[in-house]
């Protein structure tokens, strides 16, 4: 049976561009689970950029929880944690939290298939999916039963505006005044690699 969440923590704590390739399956997240409030948790120097995203609703950095990850879990609403990679620190602590719905791939570490609950199964090295495909298979404990096509995976969609810049920023980020337009290219570079082959393209960023 699909499972239902409130409060996801998605934990990709990696590369920027591998942060990226993440934010379309928490669009289609929303959209299996209207309602729900997503928070990405990634590095610091990543999230500037994520704030952007429409369908993060919120950012915290690993560097200002990591000493006490379970603290932070304990206090918090989250009631589903996705780890869009291994992270045996942080699944232990969601173990250790009690956190109801504990979303991995049971196949790239032992300690995902001994800490989670919602284990779901892929191996990258079997399958010529894109990165962006790939991440959608931790939506299967929702009821997600298709990997969409490269075309069909989305384009994220960042807001620019100053108002926007504003409600998403907190502490001590910094923002040029090109940053916008940097994500726009990006956003769009990486929706027409994604959909390459297909004959699209992906609309010109404004």
């Amino acid at each position: 049976m699909p499972i239902t969440s409130k409060h996801v923590l998605i934990s990709r704590q990696d590369n920027i561009g591998d942060i990226i390739l993440t934010l379309p399956m928490a669009a289609r997240l929303k959209q299996l689970n209207p309602g729900v409030k997503i928070t990405l948790l990634c590095r610091a120097y990543a999230a500037e950029v994520v704030r952007y995203c429409d369908d993060i609703d919120d950012v915290v950095d690993i560097e200002s929880i990591k000493d006490d990850l379970f603290s932070y879990l304990k206090q918090s609403d989250i009631d589903t944690v996705i780890l869009a990679q291994p992270d045996h620190p942080l699944v232990k602590a969601a173990f250790r939290a009690r956190i109801p719905h504990r979303i991995a791939n049971a196949r790239q570490k032992i300690y995902q298939l001994l800490y989670c609950n919602r284990r779901v199964y892929f191996s990258k090295g079997q399958t010529d999916n894109h990165e962006a495909q790939i991440n959608f298979e931790f939506l299967r404990p929702y009821g997600l039963t298709e990997i969409p096509d490269r075309s069909d995976t989305g384009l994220i969609s960042f807001q620019c505006s100053a108002r926007r810049r504003q409600q998403r920023t907190s502490g001590t980020a910094r923002f040029q005044p090109d940053s916008a337009y940097k994500i726009q290219r990006s956003r769009q570079r990486m929706a027409n690699h994604l959909i390459s082959g297909s004959g699209a393209r992906a609309p010109p960023a404004n």
